[in-house]
């Protein structure tokens, strides 16, 4: 994974994506500033998609975590909740999952073990809910009837 890792303020990232937001009167703007140090790990990690794919791809075999490792981080403690991930079910699989967002960004990484696939949404525009698009995926993905009605909104942008 060469490009993931902490969002450093003095961190020189090529190819940064920029977030944006809609301001109070509907306009696309820049997301407002945030310092990363803030949020510390709760916002403040940066990843490809190749990356997260890696990810995924590590945690079937047993080199990045032991066999006994996964167990623990796949158990649910509270709400379906584990370290650090979301494990239900979804279309009547196992999902391991968990989702993020901070200033004009979302994000959802939705695993399927039993049936070795992984979806990775990453957004750099705050406001469409990546959890419905990783969802809409999984949808096609496993051959599942679901429809999301789409709200329809005209964009206007800053010049």
């Amino acid at each position: 994974m060469q490009s993931s890792g902490y969002d450093w303020d003095t961190t020189i990232l090529k190819n940064r994506a920029s977030g944006y937001e809609r301001s109070p009167d509907g306009r696309i703007r820049n997301a407002e500033y945030l310092d990363m140090s803030q949020p510390y790990s709760a916002g403040s990690l940066y990843s490809t998609t190749e990356d997260l794919y890696r990810w995924d791809r590590a945690l079937y075999a047993d080199k990045a975590l032991s066999a006994k490792s996964k167990e623990k981080l796949y158990t649910p403690a509270l709400d379906n909740y584990a370290y650090g991930w979301f494990v239900d079910k979804q279309f009547n699989r196992r999902r391991i999952s968990h989702g993020g967002g901070i200033n004009g960004f979302t994000t959802q990484l939705a695993r399927y073990p039993d049936d070795d696939a992984c979806i990775v949404v990453l957004n750099n525009y705050g406001g469409p809910a990546t959890g419905a698009i990783a969802r809409d995926l999984a949808a096609i993905l496993f051959g599942e009837k679901y429809t999301l009605p789409v709200e329809r909104k005209e964009v206007t942008l800053d010049p």
